[in-house]
């Protein structure tokens, strides 16, 4: 029995030992830079957005204005990201995106919320058993199906040259039928056509929190292609559905750059040349 319980013991500290490594190597490479760039906040003016306002990257700061967008964030994340920086700045002004693709399903199964929620602390819990599991069992104890592994496998595949090899091409180097095959297929990615009460939910959240602490809040939608934006599967929200949107203006960029397909790296994001000159319009006012 003595035998038993110190074998127990040693393949228990292995198993630990074994997990912190994977743990500080896989938190660094996908927590890191994503709380980090909230961390260290220190703006009155902030965007949140997702993928389509991360475009703008870091050059917007030049306007007093932080970026806080992440590749595939939903208002579930946006709305901690907002009360976090909330805690820690005086936050003044605050552009939203509101592109119609954030309030379809795709969001529920494409977000950070493994990563966002380690913005909350201690006092946001009601339940303190739930903190102490997803902040400290969940985060130390990476498991192979958490988005946090896949991640840093994706990244060491890319690495070594495993499976799949990417090839980009420049947007404006496309042809027409090519253009027209890649928007339809980001189109039918987003699930058009469903809705997510989720992502509704939580909006109203951002809405009501820049309400309620005197925040200016401007809704907009950033730049699309003209491949993209008239696509015949491409559906609009009805935004009269959300009451607490009726009294703010949406500001429609959306049609913008039809005729600029320079400006564009892909069907819906801007590239770095597009970047600035929508930073100009939207930023300059």
């Amino acid at each position: 029995m003595d035998l038993f319980l110190k074998k127990s013991f040693i393949f228990l500290i292995l198993l630990i030992s074994l997990n912190a490594i994977i743990f500080s190597f896989t938190n660094y490479f996908y927590n890191h830079r994503y709380l980090n760039n909230v961390y260290l906040s220190d703006k009155s003016i902030f965007l949140l957005s997702d993928s389509h306002g991360h475009s703008l990257g870091e050059n917007i700061e030049k306007y007093n204005v932080k970026n806080l967008s992440t590749p595939s964030d939903s208002y579930f994340d946006m709305y901690r990201k907002l009360v976090y920086v909330s805690k820690t700045c005086d936050v003044k002004k605050v552009y939203l995106s509101v592109g119609d693709h954030l309030f379809t399903k795709y969001r529920e199964n494409f977000n950070n919320h493994e990563r966002s929620i380690f913005l909350l602390n201690y006092n946001d819990y009601d339940n303190k058993l739930k903190f102490l599991y997803e902040q400290v069992l969940k985060r130390f104890f990476v498991y192979p199906s958490s988005k946090q592994h896949s991640f840093v496998v994706n990244i060491l595949f890319k690495k070594l040259k495993i499976g799949k090899i990417w090839i980009k091409n420049n947007w404006s180097d496309l042809t027409s039928s090519e253009k027209d095959l890649q928007a339809s297929k980001r189109v039918s990615q987003f699930n058009f056509g469903t809705k997510s009460n989720l992502q509704i939910q939580y909006l109203k959240k951002i809405i009501n929190f820049c309400k309620n602490n005197n925040i200016q809040l401007i809704c907009i939608k950033f730049p699309l292609t003209k491949e993209f934006r008239t696509n015949s599967r491409f559906l609009k929200y009805n935004y009269n559905e959300i009451t607490e949107l009726k009294s703010l203006n949406i500001i429609d960029y959306n049609k913008i750059y039809f005729d600029k397909v320079e400006f564009f790296k892909d069907q819906d994001h801007l590239n770095k040349k597009g970047a600035e000159e929508f930073s100009k319009i939207l930023f300059s006012n």
